[in-house]
């Protein structure tokens, strides 16, 4: 696959105007299971030097997104410290201090549990958050999402009959959030499961996986991540806290490497 430094012009124009888009998408292991308390050291929260304006819809609730003009943990009115965070924690602080991303925009739309399908227009829930989402950023920054970063298919990993079609439905889309938001080059990072997880809670994980890397094999503008090496817990799905520690930090050197 060859990744090119600009597509339809927008890494180019974040670039020079200083600030950068992401749109992290997702179920649980995007939506993460520990709380900022957790993280410590250069990871300690919040980051009220990371001039971000953080975006999130929380877990199945349409309506005004919670905002702040500085990178601290938010998943509901009054976000605080004692709330959920994911892998954003490591990759938007990994892009500020390690890459010297000065000003960076995050919006999270995720919900736990959620299969593909539940994504597609034809679903409406998910979809009319993505298209929110996109209207926020739209008349926050001017710009959509320079790069999306994608947490998912563990759901899909549960059936046959999911993990079957997790191809076409992943296909769709991409296609239709390119197509929503005006952007046929859009960037995705796409998240493979990871080997540890479990195979007798997610049968079909190795289809889901075959069918990301098909996809990401047939569109130049589609990377997988590979998340063989990350821990996972007891529960055989969700990362550690060193597992989403690694996960964030992989994300934010990828997309850094795609916007150089």
């Amino acid at each position: 696959m060859i990744i090119l430094p600009s597509y339809g012009g927008r890494v180019v124009e974040q670039v020079i105007r200083g600030f950068l888009n992401i749109l992290l998408l997702g179920q649980s292991n995007a939506r993460g299971k520990f709380i900022a308390n957790d993280y410590g050291g250069a990871y300690a929260m919040p980051r009220v030097d990371i001039p971000c304006w953080f975006f999130l819809y929380p877990d199945g609730s349409p309506g005004a997104p919670y905002s702040s003009t500085a990178f601290e943990a938010l998943d509901g009115p009054g976000g605080s410290a004692i709330r959920n965070v994911g892998p954003e924690v490591n990759f938007m602080i990994d892009l500020h201090d390690t890459f010297g991303r000065t000003d960076l925009r995050l919006h999270k739309v995720v919900r736990g549990g959620a299969a593909i399908e539940e994504w597609l227009p034809a679903d409406e829930d998910m979809w009319f958050e993505l298209l929110n989402s996109y209207a926020v950023m739209r008349k926050a920054t001017g710009y959509g999402p320079d790069l999306v970063v994608w947490v998912q298919g563990e759901s899909d990993a549960t059936t046959e009959i999911r993990a079957n079609a997790y191809n076409a439905r992943w296909t769709s889309l991409v296609s239709n959030i390119r197509t929503a938001f005006g952007q046929p080059r859009l960037q995705f990072i796409d998240c493979r499961l990871s080997a540890n997880t479990s195979t007798i809670i997610m049968p079909w994980r190795d289809t889901v996986n075959a069918a990301k890397d098909a996809v990401a094999a047939a569109d130049d503008y589609i990377e997988t991540l590979n998340t063989d090496a990350f821990g996972i817990q007891v529960d055989g799905v969700h990362y550690t806290l060193g597992g989403f520690e690694d996960l964030g930090q992989a994300i934010g050197v990828r997309a850094n490497s795609l916007i150089s």
